[in-house]
């Protein structure tokens, strides 16, 4: 099956700060490239969406969302690297936040809790 092996164009970014209660906070950043779909040679019509973690590793961590359709695949991404976050932060000794928000209230999909608007 074939998968993206590259970030491609950048599409969105977003800086963390990851907290550590002995040390400095340091940036956590997340790069989405932007979605594609798998080359016609193959039997599968998915589309990929390339995403990348940098400053919970020592190496930046490449994923991908894979969906129907571009936004179904953009969708995923954005899932799949709110889940990847938390845990690689905690594995790093810390925690994100985002704005002032902490850490259980960074939703990539939704965005932070806001005033219902009519």
């Amino acid at each position: 099956m074939w998968k993206p092996s590259e970030l491609g164009t950048l599409i969105l970014s977003r800086e963390f700060q990851l907290e550590r209660e002995k040390t400095d906070s340091s940036v956590v950043r997340l790069f989405v490239g932007a979605p594609l779909q798998a080359p016609a040679t193959e039997d599968d019509s998915s589309w990929f969406c390339p995403f990348q973690i940098e400053g919970l590793s020592d190496k930046p961590r490449f994923e991908y969302g894979r969906g129907w359709d571009s936004m179904d695949a953009m969708v995923w991404a954005l899932r799949l690297a709110g889940d990847f976050l938390p845990h690689m932060a905690e594995k790093a000794g810390g925690q994100l936040s985002w704005i002032g928000y902490s850490q259980g209230e960074v939703n990539l999909v939704f965005g932070p809790h806001r005033e219902k608007v009519e």
